[in-house]
């Protein structure tokens, strides 16, 4: 999380001191190379790690290439699925990323929150919400950002309160269609 803070950061033009960031990214890489395969504990700090190296230009391609051809089924979030989506675009691979955007949108299924929480602090809604703000960043077909804005839809009307992961992904997917709506406007 640290790290994705750093990034995002440094792309506001916020100053973030150069060792303190490498240091950061040598620790993602390493956790990434240790990792557990993703049968054993379902892939979230794994995808999470690879979208972060591969905004930095960091990712191992060939991973990325592995776990969407022979893992994907294997990821347990929406979430985990779409930040390998946006890895594969960050990296270049347009047609995995979409074949992957796709499968993270069919499996999210919104449902009443019946249980709060999960391991991973996650939900229907921050997962709908985190796939709106990746899909638009990986440039993502707009078939599937229409989907994953109605996937947040239904979230949302069925939980009765927001938490703090699902508020900083709802402020992150806003971000991403209001960029949306700018690009759309530039365009006529």
């Amino acid at each position: 999380y640290v790290t994705d803070f750093l990034t995002r950061a440094r792309e506001k033009g916020f100053v973030v001191p150069d060792v303190l960031f490498k240091t950061a990214l040598d620790r993602i890489r390493n956790s990434v190379v240790n990792a557990d395969e993703p049968e054993k504990d379902g892939g979230r700090d794994l995808a999470y790690g690879l979208y972060v190296l591969a905004k930095n230009g960091a990712a191992p391609i060939g991973d990325l290439r592995y776990l969407a051809d022979t893992k994907l089924k294997n990821l347990a979030t929406p979430i985990a699925k779409a930040q390998l989506a946006a890895a594969l675009a960050l990296v270049g691979d347009r047609a995995r990323a979409e074949r992957v955007y796709a499968n993270a949108v069919d499996s999210l299924q919104p449902k009443p929150v019946l249980e709060f929480g999960r391991t991973d602090y996650g939900s229907s809604l921050r997962d709908a919400a985190a796939l709106v703000s990746l899909a638009s960043e990986g440039n993502a077909p707009k078939a599937t950002l229409t989907l994953a804005v109605e996937r947040v839809e239904a979230a949302r009307g069925l939980t009765p309160y927001t938490s703090p992961q699902e508020n900083a992904w709802l402020v992150l997917a806003s971000r991403a269609l209001a960029k949306e709506a700018q690009g759309l406007k530039g365009t006529r």
